[in-house]
């Protein structure tokens, strides 16, 4: 009976853990994956050549990457180099990523707040991307000679009920290379970098959710 017992227990906890509507990632041309999260409606498409991650690769890590969060990440996508920009060490440019969570939330306001990094007081402003209205604000870190620029974007448009849905984008630098300080981007590979992360948010579409 005992064994009967511990079978039953563990296919239970085995069953609970195995995601009803796991994630995709799938050719949506030659040049572009499509990224499809049924569980809460949500897609979008970035290049074929980033990668795909369960953890971050870079010393700093996004607010949706937070230890304190409630919440995992459902999706992290990168790239380390771009084509058009010189990356590091000839600039300090280290890297791009983008990422996204879902909150459980009672209202907009609290909503707006995850746009935020809980200890810093930032500047919440509005932004239409895509079709879609975010609430988002300008961030980052650093350290160590490194540093992080991010851009957070909250919606509850096209959300499933009381869920919050957060994009979220960084930009990585690299400060010093062999004792010496590294050069910026310059504009055009600055706009190269921008558009990268831009681009996959424009091409978020949130549908009703299999929740």
């Amino acid at each position: 009976m005992l064994s009967r017992a511990f079978c039953f227990v563990t296919l239970a906890i085995l069953t609970a853990s195995v995601p009803a509507d796991p994630q995709t990632s799938t050719h949506a041309s030659a040049r572009g994956i499509r990224f499809d999260d049924p569980t809460y409606g949500v897609s979008f498409q970035y290049p074929s050549h980033w990668a795909s991650l369960t953890n971050s690769p870079f010393v700093f890590k996004l607010t949706v990457n937070d230890a304190n969060s409630k919440e995992h990440p459902r999706a992290i996508i990168f790239k380390k180099t771009l084509a058009g920009v010189e990356g590091w060490p000839k600039t300090n440019f280290a890297g791009v990523e983008f990422a996204y969570d879902v909150h459980r939330v009672d209202s907009p306001d609290a909503c707006r707040a995850l746009a935020t990094k809980p200890t810093r007081q930032n500047t919440v402003d509005q932004v239409t991307v895509g079709g879609i209205r975010y609430w988002h604000t300008k961030t980052g870190n650093g350290g160590m000679r490194q540093t992080l620029d991010e851009d957070i974007y909250t919606t509850l448009n096209g959300a499933p009920r009381g869920g919050c849905v957060r994009f979220d984008t960084g930009i990585y630098s690299i400060l010093m290379a062999g004792g010496r300080p590294t050069r910026a981007p310059n504009s055009p590979e600055g706009d190269l970098i921008r558009e990268s992360l831009w681009n996959i948010l424009a091409s978020v579409h949130i549908s009703s959710a299999t929740r």
